[in-house]
């Protein structure tokens, strides 16, 4: 589990301390704060970390970032040394950067070693702005444009194959009745074990579509509960980016409550997650203040 943060000089203004274990629910937690004040960059940094794409630490202006998770320390420091330009040119000069990884006190140049076997025991899932979902391993899928359509005949043919092997009923009957609270327009999901998922039109005729005529917003929700309850593992840490940016409001006053019912449903599978959460919305918070981590506040206090 990510039980803290702490990050110093974010872009030479920023110090922050997020601790994930205050609360009654330490395995959801929310980041609110104003734009620019770093919420997307907090989940780039976890991200950069734990499936060890060390060339964002390259891109992120910071001094150090230091991760707590279960019982191992991790600081990752990054140097800038200015780049004298050339005397003749009007133009400021480069600089040169550098990273060091830092674990239970021993400074290392790379992420490789004893380091790599403590980020391999922690799964990463990383839903962003821009609806790529992210996963450790190299694994990346597309949720927008003609991707999109791949994943969502993707995700069908899972459904039909486990409908059809028939040992996992109670995780189709979750599924469906998480799906069931967004409530997807004037249609009804039908699950079986050769088509997998297609739905049912509430017009006359009673017309059957696939999943790829669905709205963009309704493949959103669908890819993502998919990978939440059928993909998710134990021990995964589940980031998402500012969900509002594809829901319309009814949908995001159901949304956390969805994602605490899989919450609850993978602790009785034993494949507890943590699950973050970034946003700007009120609706989405839903009166979690609790739960919620505020970088205004923090930078306040800090």
């Amino acid at each position: 589990m990510l039980n803290s943060i702490y990050i110093k000089g974010l872009y030479g203004l920023y110090n922050y301390t997020l601790d994930f274990t205050q609360g009654e629910d330490k395995r959801l937690k929310i980041i609110t704060g104003p734009n620019g004040y770093g919420k997307t960059t907090i989940l780039q940094l976890i991200y950069a970390l734990l499936c060890k794409d060390t060339d964002l630490f390259y891109q992120i202006p910071f001094s150090e970032v230091v991760f707590s998770i279960d019982d191992y320390t991790i600081k990752v420091g990054q140097t800038r040394t200015a780049v004298q330009p050339d005397e003749e040119s009007d133009l400021p000069g480069d600089e040169e950067i550098s990273i060091y990884f830092e674990m239970e006190g021993k400074k290392d140049a790379n992420i490789d070693g004893p380091l790599e076997l403590v980020l391999n025991s922690m799964n990463c899932f990383y839903l962003t702005d821009k609806r790529v979902l992210l996963r450790n391993r190299e694994q990346r899928k597309r949720m927008e444009s003609a991707d999109t359509d791949a994943s969502m005949k993707e995700v069908a043919e899972e459904i039909a194959k486990i409908k059809k092997q028939g040992d996992n009923e109670r995780g189709i009957k979750f599924f469906t009745e998480q799906v069931s609270f967004f409530k997807f327009a004037d249609k009804e999901m039908m699950v079986d074990d050769r088509f997998g998922i297609r739905f049912k039109m509430n017009n006359a005729s009673k017309t059957i579509i696939p999943v790829t005529a669905l709205s963009s917003g309704e493949k959103h929700v669908l890819l993502q509960l998919f990978e939440l309850v059928f993909e998710g593992k134990a021990g995964d840490l589940v980031m998402i980016d500012e969900p509002e940016l594809s829901f319309h409001p009814a949908w995001l006053n159901v949304y956390v409550s969805v994602l605490e019912k899989i919450q609850e449903f993978k602790i009785e599978e034993e494949r507890e997650m943590q699950i973050i959460l970034a946003t700007h919305s009120n609706l989405l918070v839903g009166g979690r203040w609790d739960e919620t981590l505020d970088l205004f506040t923090l930078r306040k206090n800090g």
